[in-house]
């Protein structure tokens, strides 16, 4: 599947609550989870089509991930497009054959050189992945029950989403409900990326990933407050 056209929607700086937790440097306000969770509680009021795919974008995985730890070159070359909206992010974990399970993943980044990874696997449920031009992926380095920490051998990475590239297929899965915002399946094979991709250090991926959970939690439960 090609990535359809993406939309004329204004620049993400006119929707403040798009990078609500950026440093004043990035174009955001500096506050807290407690002021995003109103943002997506007010949010829900008016229609739950956007609320979750807002906070995934900017408030917990995607954006928020790369500003908090990603290297200066990455955060200089990414967050001010994805503030300006040129940039669209996706994130994913789950897999078809293990869901969420972070300590069973079967996607590997393999390493060509000192330069680069051939990523080979498949995720699923990704919201945005058809428009997105950048993805926060979770991947294992070496098969899991070979390491001594299956946690050490998880790497987060920032990587390019060029349909153009060989190695990259993207298929929208069809859903009963949650029509407003596309969701699809990713398929790597041997998709090449820079070992610039990674986000700080390498055996860091799943502490990274934690450190966003509570944020979720309560984002969660905004938007039910919303809904309800």
């Amino acid at each position: 599947m090609s990535k359809t056209q993406k939309s004329s929607a204004p620049p993400s700086q006119e929707l403040v609550g798009l990078v609500l937790h950026l440093q004043n440097h990035w174009g955001g306000s500096i506050l807290g989870i407690s002021e995003a969770s109103m943002m997506i509680q007010t949010i829900a009021e008016s229609g739950a089509g956007m609320a979750g795919a807002q906070s995934i974008h900017a408030n917990v995985y995607a954006t928020q991930s790369l500003a908090e730890f990603g290297l200066r070159k990455q955060l200089e070359e990414t967050v001010p497009k994805i503030v300006s909206g040129e940039y669209r992010v996706c994130f994913r974990v789950a897999e078809p054959n293990v869901g969420h399970d972070t300590l069973r993943l079967e996607t590997v980044a393999k390493e060509n050189s000192k330069s680069s990874f051939s990523v080979i696997g498949q995720k699923i449920w990704i919201t945005y992945a058809q428009v997105a031009s950048k993805m926060i992926l979770l991947v294992i380095t070496i098969p899991l029950d070979e390491a001594k920490e299956p946690s050490e051998c998880l790497p987060l990475l920032c990587i390019d989403l060029n349909c153009n590239q060989p190695g990259l297929e993207l298929r929208r899965l069809k859903k009963m409900g949650g029509q407003a915002v596309d969701t699809n399946e990713v398929f790597f094979n041997n998709y090449n990326i820079p070992s610039s991709s990674l986000i700080g250090a390498r055996n860091k991926g799943f502490e990274r990933i934690l450190h966003r959970m509570n944020a979720e939690c309560c984002l969660l439960a905004g938007e039910a407050l919303g809904l309800g």
